[in-house]
């Protein structure tokens, strides 16, 4: 998930060609060179996840004066975050969590949602494009409304109108659908100003 979003990976132990980036393939973890090499990287995240509860306990000392963020997925006690099981309809992502509590039932209800994403009834196609559209929108949006709860409204108004931009959004007319949004900024702007 990391790396598809762009993350530079430092794997230290581990399966041989399993993650690019650093790696030691020793049997076992030398808790020495996991903190040089997290004194060497500086890593924001740092994971960390051994069948072994004490070395969990001291490569988490050993990473947590390096690292922004420590998480072992088997003890929460230990973390700072808690990971979330993701699923992606079109440009939505949503991501199901159970505070660390039972990882199988936030991966459960994540497969249920991959079946609704994939059948097109969680995001449907139109509102795909609706998020396209907004996203383009959103250096203009800033430069409209310089207070954020302006913005906020703008854009919670351009979802609800139900007349035009959420009829051509769903009926794929992105040209259409940025062309009432910028007609619904210059009238809400006339108003804020």
């Amino acid at each position: 998930m990391f790396l598809e979003e762009g993350a530079l990976v430092h794997l230290v132990g581990g399966r041989a060609g399993h993650v690019s980036g650093l790696a030691s393939h020793s049997p076992g973890l030398d808790r020495d060179r996991v903190r040089d090499t997290a004194r060497e990287v500086m890593p924001v995240i740092s994971f960390i996840s051994t069948e072994d509860r004490e070395l969990n306990r001291a490569l988490v000392e050993a990473c947590r004066p390096f690292s922004q963020i420590v998480y072992v997925p088997d003890d929460m006690s230990l973390s700072h975050i808690s990971l979330c099981a993701i699923t992606r309809a079109g440009p939505v992502k949503i991501a199901v969590s159970t505070s660390g509590k039972s990882p199988a039932m936030a991966h459960i209800v994540r497969r249920r949602l991959d079946v609704l994403a994939r059948n097109g009834t969680l995001v449907r196609p139109g509102e795909a494009s609706a998020v396209e559209v907004i996203g383009g929108l959103r250096e203009r949006v800033r430069g409209a409304f310089s207070e954020a709860r302006s913005r906020k409204v703008f854009m919670y108004r351009l979802l609800m109108d139900p007349p035009t931009f959420q009829s051509l959004s769903l009926a794929g007319d992105v040209q259409a659908a940025a062309a009432r949004a910028s007609v619904l900024m210059e009238e809400m702007r006339s108003r804020y100003r």
